[in-house]
C-alpha cells in the first residue's frame, strides 16, 4: 500500500507538472493525462486500480521538459533521472529508520539502567514505562490517521479529557459500560466534526482543530463545574488500572488497537486509500477514490481512539478530568513523526509508531528518575518535537540524497505550483494530446 501511495504520489506531481503548461486540444481528440482519460472537458471518473497505478509509475518520473516534447512527437517517453526515489529506495529509507529507532532505545535503555541500577533497571519501573507507553501509544496511532491524510489533529489531548470526564459522569450513576460507551461516543463525534471541517468545509487542520480543542476543554469543564470526578467504580479498573493476568490491562488494550488499525491500514481498501490521499489528493480526486469521506473517516478514528485512550488514562488514575491528557497532543505527533509518519500524508508504518512511543516514554522515566525539573522536562520535549520535524524534512519523504541545496529549499518553502488547489484540479483538468 506504500507503495501504491507513493506512486499516486507521483503521478499527482506529473498532473501538476503538465497542467502548468496549459495545452489545448479539439473536441475530437482523447486525451490521455498520467494515465487517466479525458474527452470534451469532462473527467472520466474511473476507478484507477492498483494495477494501473503501478504501469504507469515509469511514465509518472519522466522530467516536465521530456514529457512535454515526447507527447508533442507521439513518441513514447523515456524515464528521466528526476531525483526522486522509487518505491524500493522508500521502503529502505523507513526500514532504516525504525533500525535506528530500535538501536537508540536499546542504548537509552543500557545507559539508563548502568546510570541508575535500582531505580530504572526494577521489574516494577519496567511495568509503569509500559502502562505509560501503551496510552501513548493509542493516541499516536489516531494521529497517525490524521497525517497519513496529509493533516493533523491537536485536538486529541482534550477529546482525552471529554472523553474521560463525561464517562466518568455517566458511569457513577448508569455504570461501567454506560460510561465507556458514552466516552467513545463523545470522543468519535469530536473526531467526526473536525473531519467534516477539514474535508468538506476545506478549514486548515490547524485552525479547525485548534478550535474545536478550545470549545472541547470549555465543555468538559462546564460539564464537570471544573472539578475533578472521583470514586469510579472498581469495574473500570480493567479498562487501565489491573492487570489481565501478567499482561498489564492499558497493553493489553493498546495490542487489541493495534492489530485493528494494522488490519484497516494494511489489508482494507481504506487504508489503501488513506495512502493514496497523502501521497497526492488532487490524483486521488481523479482516480474516483471517495477522498471527503475517507478524510472524515480517519479523523473520526483519530477522535475514537483519543477517547479510547482518556478512558484508560482515567482508569489507571482513578479520576475524571477535563486536563487529564494535557500535553499528549505534541507527544503523538513527535511520537508519530519520529516513528517515520511522514509531514505531509502517504507514508507511515505502526512499527515506527511503537518505537517512536518506546524512545520518548523511556527518555521521560529517565529524566524523572534523574531529578530534572519539569520545566527541564518540557523544554527537552519541545526540543524532541522541534528535531523529529527537522528528521522528516531532511528526510524528504524518502526522496533520497538531495543535498544541502535541496533540503534548504523544502526548509524556506515549496513552489507555489506545489500547493494548487485541489479544486482546480478537480473540475478544470488541462488536457495533454497524444498521438496513438
Amino acid at each position: 500500500m506504500r507503495t501504491i501511495a507513493v506512486t499516486i504520489g507521483e503521478l499527482g506531481e506529473e498532473v501538476n507538472s503538465v497542467d502548468d503548461r496549459e495545452h489545448s486540444t479539439s473536441a475530437t481528440d482523447c486525451v490521455t493525462l498520467a494515465g487517466i482519460e479525458f474527452a470534451d472537458n469532462e473527467v472520466d471518473r474511473k476507478v484507477v486500480m492498483v494495477e494501473s497505478a503501478l504501469r504507469h509509475e515509469e511514465e509518472a518520473r519522466v522530467s516536465p521538459d521530456k514529457t512535454t516534447n515526447t507527447l508533442s512527437r507521439g513518441k513514447q517517453a523515456t524515464p528521466a533521472n528526476t531525483g526522486s526515489s522509487s518505491p524500493r529506495r522508500l521502503r529502505v529509507g523507513i526500514y532504516r529508520t525504525e533500525l535506528r529507532l530500535l538501536l537508540a532505545v536499546i542504548v537509552l535503555v543500557l545507559v539508563f539502567v548502568f546510570a541508575f541500577p535500582e531505580q530504572f533497571g526494577s521489574a516494577r519501573n519496567a511495568e509503569n514505562i509500559t502502562r505509560h507507553a501503551a496510552i501513548l501509544l493509542v493516541v499516536a496511532l489516531g494521529q497517525m490517521f490524521a497525517l497519513l491524510v496529509g493533516g493533523f489533529d491537536i485536538s486529541v489531548a482534550a477529546t482525552m479529557g471529554l472523553s474521560a470526564t463525561l464517562g466518568a459522569m455517566v458511569m457513577l450513576h448508569y455504570g461501567t459500560a454506560a460510561g465507556i460507551a458514552v466516552g467513545l461516543l463523545a470522543a468519535t463525534g469530536v473526531g467526526l466534526v473536525n473531519g467534516i471541517l477539514i474535508s468538506r468545509f476545506r478549514v486548515s487542520p490547524f485552525v479547525a482543530t485548534l478550535g474545536m480543542m478550545t470549545f472541547v476543554i470549555g465543555l468538559s469543564n462546564h460539564l464537570s463545574n471544573g472539578r475533578s470526578i472521583f470514586g469510579l467504580p472498581e469495574s473500570f479498573g480493567w479498562f487501565g488500572r489491573n492487570s489481565w493476568g501478567f499482561l498489564p490491562s492499558t497493553v493489553g488494550l493498546a495490542i487489541i488497537v493495534g492489530a485493528i488499525v494494522w488490519a484497516l491500514l494494511n489489508r482494507t481498501r481504506l487504508g489503501l486509500n488513506i495512502y493514496a490521499i497523502g501521497g497526492s489528493r488532487s490524483t486521488a480526486l481523479l482516480s474516483g477514490i471517495p477522498v471527503v469521506r475517507t478524510e472524515i473517516l480517519a479523523y473520526t478514528m483519530c477522535g475514537l481512539l483519543s477517547g479510547v485512550a482518556g478512558l484508560m488514562l482515567a482508569s489507571r488514575v482513578v479520576v475524571g478530568q477535563a486536563s487529564l491528557g494535557q500535553g499528549y497532543e505534541l507527544l503523538s505527533i513527535a511520537t508519530a513523526v519520529i516513528g517515520g509518519v511522514a509531514i505531509g500524508g502517504g507514508v507511515g508504518r505502526i512499527l515506527g509508531v511503537i518505537l517512536g512511543v518506546l524512545l520518548l516514554s523511556i527518555i521521560t522515566t529517565g529524566m524523572n528518575i534523574a531529578g530534572l525539573s519539569e520545566f527541564i522536562q518540557q523544554m527537552l520535549t519541545g526540543a524532541v518535537l522541534i528535531a523529529a520535524v527537522l528528521v522528516d524534512t531532511f528526510r524528504g519523504r524518502g526522496d533520497g540524497k538531495r543535498g544541502f541545496a535541496g533540503t534548504l529549499k523544502t526548509l524556506v518553502g515549496r513552489p507555489a505550483s506545489a500547493v494548487r488547489p485541489a479544486a482546480d484540479t478537480e473540475h478544470h483538468p488541462t488536457e495533454t494530446t497524444t498521438q496513438q
